[in-house]
């Protein structure tokens, strides 16, 4: 009977963790999609079909060789596509899950407090980039492997079993093929092993060998991907051996500060200067090497817990000391993600401290222990209730990509990263003039980015501005001559001045040096396109799209091309997939209802929904200035006429003829008043057949 009691309270205790994570997490719940998430994710081609599981597992495609984290996406992405809510909840689950791994893992260690300590590691505000970040789902992934394998191969040791040793093996695999960070695991073994026996057997370090292997292997495969495939390499990362040691004593100190004042977290913290010349740099050094040797010296005294934790803590963080090149130091060289297992070491013996003096006072039964016990867990509970709060708050700021970068400008506001971000999003929403502002921002901050020049330049494209436009695309290639964005940006200028055989070329060019880069193949198409070579434009159009199915201009020229070769099935799909990812796209509703109200096609046409979508298209265009996708063979401006005659027949193919002239006539008004006579006179003329009760196919 005892010991269903404490399985049933095991079930509760295990249950109420994962309830406190969810609940904590409810608004990550309702997050989008932020950045890496779309080369992860949303713009994965290998997600979408039975080959691209395949090259998950056998090359080296995605953004990162980690098969089980693309695996994971790859099933999701069959179940329920690209809707977020999905994914964030397997991200929160997950790391609920660890959560309670490190519960039950602390307790068979006898570690005081396990529960809370676990409870405090779920809920931990520096914990929401892991679990908010869909991308980071490396993190929580990986940690659950992790924690099984950690806990296995301690049952090896008891038990000397060999099926537990293979099944360590294998989980640590687990854990390596989802984030490499893991290799350090045969570390932490080896301090939890001494903490726990107070030496560590050769037979031991023996067994361990072959993990050890392991990561090593896996630790040198992710720094090689990262240098030639990530492009972590050139002078963001070059680093002296004396900088990188200043790193790897300061780094830690500053995720301990995070851990006990969660304070203005953010998701890029300023980069700091490293100056070996300067007395202050060389203070994070010293107090690590300092704190380092008294917890050894102090191990008598102490207790092995303080040193054991500090040394978990430390080798668990030496992936992401400053030693190895990772790309995220471009712009920073410590990210709340990179110290998610580590913070298991500073909050374990925070909390075993802490449980292990509660517990002393209230030994003995002395008058006041019931009161005392009252108070230990009523400032458990507002610990945890205060951490929950946080991390309810912090993951505000996930909701979606443009929170994220304004939220970090309030608390970063020189980061030239969260600049150039949020002007690329501003862009491709067609907010040209606060896309070229927030580029000119990230610019005074990075003056040598090309990128931003480069992202500057084809802002500068979309208002006609072309002597700005080429000065700062060629000054971006003056930065970085193979610049593929830089390079697409001077083509799509030579096409505006004319020159459209040196855009070709240039364009052409671009393709054969960087056959990856999807803009290339899709302005390639859309030149082509637009100078008549339809045929030939097909091809680069649907490979863009192969590369990148977000790539707007891509997909609206190639609904262009389809359109115009009576294809009208065809060019039907590629729209709806379009709306399917990008639901409020207007240019994308304008074609489609065009398409719907119009099409030869009786059997394709649906006034009805052609009504909903040129309304909305309308609407959107009108409120925010939307435009065509930059480089598409057809535009439109919030005034142009062809969101109202696009409205006018599809009112027509519903049968609202009086709607419909009123609709043609507002783009009769609206084709007079920018000059387009010819235009004007061509919707006069339907509007007499709009007259006659007639729809316009």
């Amino acid at each position: 009977m005892r010991v269903q009691a404490e399985s049933r309270a095991d079930v509760v205790r295990g249950a109420l963790l994962l309830v406190l994570v969810v609940a904590a997490y409810s608004l990550a719940l309702r997050a989008g999609y932020i950045w890496d998430d779309g080369s992860y994710l949303t713009g994965n081609p290998l997600l979408s079909s039975v080959g691209g599981l395949k090259r998950i597992w056998l090359t080296t495609r995605a953004p990162q060789y980690y098969p089980l984290v693309f695996t994971s996406f790859w099933i999701e992405h069959a179940l329920w596509g690209l809707h977020p809510f999905g994914y964030h909840l397997v991200n929160v689950v997950l790391h609920g899950a660890s959560a309670v791994l490190v519960w039950r893992l602390l307790r068979r260690l006898g570690v005081p407090g396990a529960w809370l300590a676990a409870a405090v590691f779920a809920l931990h505000p520096v914990q929401v980039e892991s679990v908010a970040w869909v991308t980071e789902r490396k993190n929580v992934l990986s940690a659950v492997f992790y924690m099984l394998a950690l806990g296995r191969y301690l049952d090896f040791e008891a038990r000397g079993r060999e099926r537990d040793y293979a099944l360590a093996l294998v989980l640590f695999v687990g854990a390596l093929l989802s984030k490499s960070v893991t290799a350090t695991l045969p570390a932490a073994a080896l301090i939890v092993l001494w903490w726990r026996d107070g030496s560590v057997r050769w037979r031991s370090v023996a067994r361990l060998l072959p993990f050890f292997v392991l990561g090593v292997v896996s630790g040198a495969a992710t720094a090689w991907l990262e240098v030639h495939r990530v492009g972590a390499a050139g002078a963001a990362w070059d680093l002296g051996l004396l900088q990188r040691l200043l790193l790897a004593g300061r780094i830690p100190w500053f995720y301990l500060s995070k851990l006990v004042w969660p304070a203005h977290l953010m998701f890029s913290y300023p980069r700091w200067v490293v100056d070996p010349g300067d007395p202050a740099a060389w203070l994070g050094l010293a107090a690590t090497v300092a704190a380092g040797w008294l917890l050894w010296h102090q191990r008598d005294r102490w207790g092995r817990g303080p040193a054991a934790a500090g040394a978990f803590f430390l080798v668990t963080l030496v992936p992401v000391l400053g030693f190895l090149n990772v790309y995220p130091m471009r712009y920073s060289y410590v990210a709340d993600h990179f110290q998610y297992l580590a913070t298991l070491g500073p909050i374990t013996l925070a909390v075993g401290l802490l449980t292990a003096g509660g517990r002393r006072l209230v030994a003995g039964g002395r008058p006041g222990t019931r009161t005392l016990r009252l108070a230990g867990g009523a400032a458990a509970g507002a610990l945890l209730a205060v951490l929950g709060l946080l991390t309810l708050a912090q993951s505000r700021m996930y909701r979606n990509e443009e929170t994220l970068w304004r939220a970090t400008l309030v608390r970063n506001p020189r980061s030239w990263m969260a600049h150039n971000n949020l002007g690329m999003l501003l862009a491709a929403r067609g907010e040209t003039d606060r896309a070229i502002g927030q580029f000119q921002e990230a610019l005074r901050e990075r003056p040598d980015h090309a990128g931003a020049l480069s992202n500057l330049a084809g802002a500068y494209l979309r208002p006609g501005k072309l002597d700005q436009a080429k000065s700062a695309v060629l000054q971006a290639l003056a930065l970085d001559p193979d610049l593929p964005g830089a390079r697409n940006s001077l083509a799509q200028v030579l096409l505006a001045e004319g020159r459209a055989a040196e855009a070709l070329r240039a364009l052409e060019a671009l393709v054969r040096d960087a056959p990856a880069y999807a803009p290339g193949e899709g302005s390639l198409g859309s030149a082509l396109l637009r100078t008549g070579r339809a045929g030939e434009a097909e091809p680069h159009l649907r490979r863009a799209l192969e590369l990148d199915p977000h790539l707007a201009d891509a997909r609206f020229n190639l609904a262009l091309l389809l359109g115009g070769e009576s294809r009208h099935r065809e060019t039907i799909e590629v729209l709806r997939e379009g709306l399917r990812m990008e639901p409020a796209n207007a240019s994308f509703q304008q074609l489609l209802a065009w398409e719907l109200a119009t099409t030869p096609d009786a059997a394709l046409r649906d006034g009805a929904e052609a009504v909903r979508l040129a309304r909305a298209a309308l609407a959107k265009a009108t409120a925010t200035g939307s435009e065509a996708p930059a480089g598409s063979a057809q535009a439109a401006s919030p005034a142009d006429p062809v969101y109202a005659y696009t409205l006018a027949a599809a009112l027509a193919e519903a049968g609202e003829f009086p709607a419909a002239i009123a609709a043609a006539q507002r783009a009769e008004s609206d084709a007079a008043r920018l000059g387009r006579t010819e235009q004007a006179a061509t919707i006069h003329r339907a509007i007499e057949w709009l007259r006659q009760g007639r729809a316009l196919h």
